[in-house]
């Protein structure tokens, strides 16, 4: 094994390799950061959770639920209920069924507009056909194929 010694340099100065001093400087710098991570680890938690979030962004979108297709569907299929529930020949005794229909054309557009990355309505929205009319409208500018519906005011979506 080789001793270390220092050399001589100008001046009768002894010289310590460059690299010696750098090697020191890495082994302190790394104790200081597994003691850091050991007493504290929210900060490098943090970092990592944004590092993490950061690339699930880069690659999109994820589903969450049923394929947009198939909602999309559901959207079409309760519209053309909606429709048929509204008109001015429907009986009195179908207005508990338009209430219900309504609510499910609701849930199936707000899962839409999560598939489709449009902001969730605000939670004090009420549930009526206007906040209704509203999301399919914005549904329909997202690129979403809806049918005419003449009990909403006769609008293609």
């Amino acid at each position: 094994m080789q001793e270390f010694r220092a050399t001589v340099g100008e001046g009768g100065q002894r010289v310590v390799p460059e690299l010696l001093i750098f090697g020191v400087i890495a082994a302190y710098g790394m104790l200081w950061v597994v003691g850091s991570l050991l007493f504290n680890p929210r900060p490098f938690a943090n970092v990592v959770e944004n590092l993490v979030e950061r690339c699930s962004n880069r690659r999109g979108p994820k589903a969450t639920g049923l394929p947009i297709e198939q909602i999309a569907a559901d959207l079409r299929r309760l519209i053309r209920e909606y429709d048929r529930l509204v008109r001015p020949d429907a009986d009195w005794h179908r207005a508990h069924h338009l209430r219900a229909c309504e609510l499910a054309l609701y849930t199936r557009a707000e899962e839409a507009a999560a598939a489709l990355g449009l902001p969730p309505c605000s939670p004090t929205a009420g549930r009526n056909a206007e906040d209704l009319t509203e999301r399919l409208r914005q549904l329909a500018r997202a690129g979403l194929v809806l049918p005419e519906i003449a009990g909403m005011g006769g609008d293609r979506f």
